[in-house]
């Protein structure tokens, strides 16, 4: 980020030039290796400050040369700096690498699209651009947090002077049950399935992995002396270990599996694949099928037979990797076999509670 410096008027004389040259070197090499660094702006701003201050050059005291009496105002910092520094601060939190892949995606998106950039936006300005994104409830809301971590990292780093997002609320969401795909129309997804597509498949329906975890297996993870599957890369930076089925075991060694490293790699470039373009293929397979199902169905199919075949909610949260049993309660509500006939036994009961006549 530039700061503007003053230079004298040639034709203005200054004796004190030759420290005004030097202090201006100094300054500029402060900023370049603070620059380098990441230090904020704000930060910066303190720093040189400071160099005027010991040079006694602070501030409009009589016989101050013109070149640093003039205050030293920091250019505005632009969108795509404040974007990097805001990267770079969700690597320092250990977000996980999908998390900030996506948020820059978003702030990318809104620097072009907002009539202001990001530097300029109002509240008005932000929540049409959200309007105009035809978003999910659930969707705006995840725009809404991203916004909103973005400006307050930028106003407590002093980048900027205040939260345009302060005063949007995210929209409330329903939680809706799960929509499990239809056994029969998984088997028959797996039927037509190449090897990387069956992996996929059988990741999410017997192991409930997400897109995201998917993505992030590396050949380390499978631990198949011991039985068991590990998963780094699950939401909110979290990890478990379930177990491995053994027909997933059979689909990771028939694609096959790299010696170590990545296991999903793009066949045109080697790089991991994003999770969001696995989970496109994976809807664009299933849909080509004509089953209506998604790749988070799958996980919804594992959930729900999970705690079927179990009815242990404790134990269906651990392998689902949920933080709280009250997103796994949601699998105890689509179960209507063991429903009914407890609904059917209330007009048993008042039926033989009839008073005699």
């Amino acid at each position: 980020m530039s700061v503007e410096l003053f230079s004298p008027e040639p034709s203005e004389p200054d004796p004190l030039d030759d420290r005004s040259a030097l202090l201006a070197d100094m300054i500029l090499a402060f900023q370049a290796a603070a620059e380098a660094r990441g230090t904020p702006t704000a930060e910066i701003r303190k720093g040189q400050v400071a160099l005027l201050d010991a040079f006694g050059l602070l501030g409009d005291n009589e016989g101050s040369p013109p070149s640093v009496t003039r205050a030293l105002e920091p250019a505005p910092p632009t969108d795509a700096e404040l974007i990097k520094g805001f990267e770079r601060f969700s690597r320092r939190r250990g977000l996980r690498p999908q998390t900030i892949l996506v948020r820059r995606i978003m702030l990318d998106g809104a620097a072009r699209q907002l009539p202001d950039g990001l530097v300029g936006a109002t509240k008005g300005q932000l929540e049409t651009w959200l309007d105009r994104r035809s978003l999910s409830d659930r969707g705006r809301s995840a725009y809404v947090s991203h916004l909103k971590a973005f400006y307050a990292w930028a106003v407590d780093e002093e980048e900027l002077p205040n939260d345009p997002t302060r005063k949007i609320r995210a929209p409330k969401y329903r939680r809706t049950v799960p929509r499990p795909i239809p056994t029969d129309e998984l088997i028959r997804a797996l039927d037509a399935a190449t090897p990387q597509m069956r992996c996929w498949l059988l990741l999410g329906a017997y192991g409930g992995l997400r897109c995201c975890e998917m993505a992030g297996l590396d050949r380390e993870d499978v631990l198949e002396g011991e039985g068991l599957l590990r998963i780094t890369q699950g939401k909110g930076g979290t990890e478990r270990v379930i177990p491995l089925h053994p027909d997933v075991m059979a689909a990771l060694v028939a694609l096959p599996m790299p010696e170590s490293g990545v296991i999903f790699r793009r066949p045109w470039c080697r790089d991991r694949w994003p999770a969001h373009s696995l989970s496109d293929v994976l809807n664009t397979y299933l849909h080509a099928l004509g089953i209506k199902s998604t790749a988070h169905s799958l996980r919804h199919w594992f959930g729900t037979t999970i705690y079927q075949l179990t009815k242990d909610i404790r134990l269906t949260q651990e392998l689902m990797g949920h933080s709280g049993p009250n997103t796994t309660a949601i699998y105890t509500k689509v179960d209507s076999r063991t429903v009914s006939p407890a609904v059917l036994a209330l007009n048993v009961e008042l039926r033989h509670s009839k008073p005699e006549s």
